[in-house]
């Protein structure tokens, strides 16, 4: 009698979780992560912070200490997986637009091994063909990137 395998070798069906009980999990695990919600009212006084290890521990913590040599940091937003894992990339909200402007001369700074991206926060609905990055080691941050205050 022959068995049909089927892929990477195996035979015969494996016990898999039900659908609707992965969805389950999934949703419930959802609820228990905030959300990061973008106020682009506060964009000139925003950075966006990205390239960053998906393994830092306590990203609010170590970003707090990077970021507060430019200014009074008035919020540390990490984003995270459905999972709960880091996603490594950050809004760092200063009080103050001159400290998201000294911020950006972050940019490229080694964290943990990795060059951190520091970029202006842009609201690609309004700016849809802002780019960050226009060559590998072009300095693109100026003062004109960061929207004025409406």
């Amino acid at each position: 009698m022959e068995v049909e395998t089927g892929l990477f070798g195996r035979s015969g069906p494996e016990k898999p979780d039900h659908p609707g009980n992965q969805k389950e999990k999934a949703s419930t695990s959802r609820k228990d992560i905030p959300k990061v919600l973008h106020d682009s009212s506060k964009d000139n006084v925003t950075v966006f912070v990205s390239n960053l290890s998906y393994t830092m521990a306590d990203p609010e913590v170590k970003l707090k200490e990077l970021f507060e040599g430019c200014g009074e940091v008035a919020e540390i937003r990490p984003v995270f997986s459905n999972k709960g894992t880091f996603r490594g990339y950050c809004y760092v909200e200063f009080k103050e637009e001159k400290s998201a402007l000294q911020a950006l001369g972050l940019d490229r700074k080694v964290v943990e091994g990795r060059p951190m991206f520091v970029s202006p926060c842009v609201d690609k609905n309004k700016n849809p063909d802002f780019k960050a990055r226009e060559g590998k080691d072009t300095a693109f941050h100026d003062a004109s990137c960061v929207a004025a205050p409406e």
